[in-house]
C-alpha cells in the first residue's frame, strides 16, 4: 500500500513529538527537585512523559505503515494529551487567572486532535476500504 504524501512530515513530527515525552520523562526522574521548585509533581509529570511518548510513537508507527488502526491511535494520543494538561493545570493552579487563558488551549488542541483524526482516518479508508 503506498503511503500518503502528508503521512510522512506527519510520522517525523510525531516521531519527534515521542523524544518529546521520552525526555520529558527523563528529565522528571533524573531532577525532581527542578520540577519540586515549581510546584510539579515529578512521578505524575514522569507518567504522563511515558503515556505520552507511547501514545506518540504507535501514531507515528501508524503513519508509517498506514496502519489500520492509525485513526483509533491519533484518538488515544488525544486522550493523553488532555489528560497532561488538565494534570499540568492543576498541578500550577490556575486560581485568578482569566476563565478564557484556562479553557482556550483545550478547543485549540481539540481541533488540531480532530484535524488529524479526520485527516488519516479519510486516508487509511481510501487506501484500504475493506477495514
Amino acid at each position: 500500500m503506498r503511503r500518503p504524501v502528508s503521512f510522512a512530515p506527519l510520522a517525523f513530527l510525531f516521531a519527534w513529538l515521542t523524544l518529546a515525552g521520552v525526555s520529558n520523562m527523563w528529565v522528571a526522574l533524573r531532577y525532581p527537585k527542578g520540577y519540586g521548585q515549581v510546584g510539579l509533581n515529578t512521578s505524575v509529570m514522569a507518567l504522563w512523559g511515558f503515556l505520552y511518548a507511547i501514545s506518540a510513537a504507535a501514531v507515528a508507527i501508524g503513519l508509517w505503515r498506514v496502519a489500520a488502526w492509525l485513526p483509533r491511535a491519533v484518538l488515544a494520543w488525544g486522550l493523553v494529551l488532555l489528560g497532561f494538561m488538565i494534570s499540568f493545570q492543576a498541578m500550577i493552579g490556575v486560581r485568578g487567572e482569566p476563565v478564557w487563558l484556562f479553557l482556550a488551549p483545550y478547543p485549540l488542541f481539540g481541533a488540531l486532535v480532530w484535524a488529524i483524526y479526520r485527516h488519516t482516518r479519510r486516508q487509511v479508508q481510501q487506501r484500504a476500504p475493506a477495514v
